[in-house]
Parts: C-alpha cells; sequence; structure tokens
C-alpha cells in the first residue's frame, strides 16, 4: 500500500549493512517513527483518505532521504528508516526536514491540523543483533511519544 519494504525485507537489508559497518566502519542509525493521533485520524476520515494520506506520507519521506538510504514499514502504525554513512546530527537533521515536509499535506477540512511524527533513533552497536536494535529504537520511540509527540528522541 505505502510502496515502501516490510520489516522482513527492512531486517535482511540492515543485516547487510551492520556486516559492511562491521567490516569497514562508519554509523548506522535507525530511525522508527509513528504518525500522532493516527487513530484519531483513522476515524475522523474514510479508509480510502487514510491509504492515501499515507501513501503522501511516504512520498514525503523519501523526498527528504538519500537514495542509500531504507524507508520501511514495521506494522500499521510504526515505520522506519535506515541511515547508513551518519552521525547523530544527521539522523536528527533527517528526522526534522521529515516532520517540516509532511506537515505540508493537505488534510480533510474535518481534521484540524496535521499530525505531529514521533521518531526515535539509536546508532547500531557492534555485535548487536537486529533486534535489539530495533528495540532499541522503540524505547526511544515511546520516551518521544510519552513526552508528547512530534519529537525526536534518541537511545544509548
Amino acid at each position: 500500500m505505502t510502496g515502501v519494504p516490510n520489516r522482513a525485507l527492512l531486517s535482511e537489508l540492515a543485516n547487510q549493512q551492520m556486516n559492511y559497518q562491521q567490516r569497514h566502519g562508519g554509523e548506522l542509525w535507525l530511525l522508527v517513527w509513528t504518525i500522532d493521533e493516527l487513530s484519531a485520524l483513522s476515524r475522523s476520515c474514510t479508509a480510502i483518505d487514510v491509504d492515501t494520506f499515507l501513501r503522501s506520507v511516504t512520498e514525503r519521506v523519501k523526498s527528504c532521504i538519500r537514495q542509500s538510504d531504507t524507508p520501511a514499514r514495521l506494522d500499521e502504525h510504526r515505520f522506519a528508516i535506515l541511515i547508513s554513512d551518519a552521525n547523530e546530527f544527521v539522523a536528527t537533521a533527517v528526522a526534522d526536514r521529515i516532520r517540516r515536509n509532511v506537515r505540508r499535506i493537505s488534510l480533510p477540512a474535518s481534521q484540524n491540523s496535521p499530525p505531529g511524527l514521533s521518531f526515535g533513533m539509536s546508532v547500531y552497536g557492534a555485535e548487536e543483533n537486529f533486534e535489539t536494535w530495533l528495540s532499541r529504537s522503540e524505547i526511544a520511540l515511546g520516551a518521544a511519544v510519552r513526552a508528547g509527540g512530534n519529537q525526536t528522541v534518541a537511545q544509548d
């Protein structure tokens, strides 16, 4: 529906990048994000409108990242971006750029303002497996949501 890889393909691509990073160095970042108030948006719009909105969001996300970065959909409400050869400043800047770009999407009149985006992110730690790394990014996402949403939190 959104035209981006699913969790299984993200895991496969992340494992390739993790192996490359272990051999050649550089930082790998995993951003996990959600659309704040997506459930409320779904209730106020038709299913077609929500699908159209999600496709618009993923297109805007793809326009904010490099071709070498990988966007993915983890499940109904969570998405991810794998960013290679970056640092925390770059990863945060990507999240901010996506947030600004998505807020420009036109929504139905029933929605007062575009929803915010919450991001949790973490850098890959040597010898860490994908599930552990993903879990750390999800913990950071949870912290961003609990803090009021529409922000980015990095996990050590």
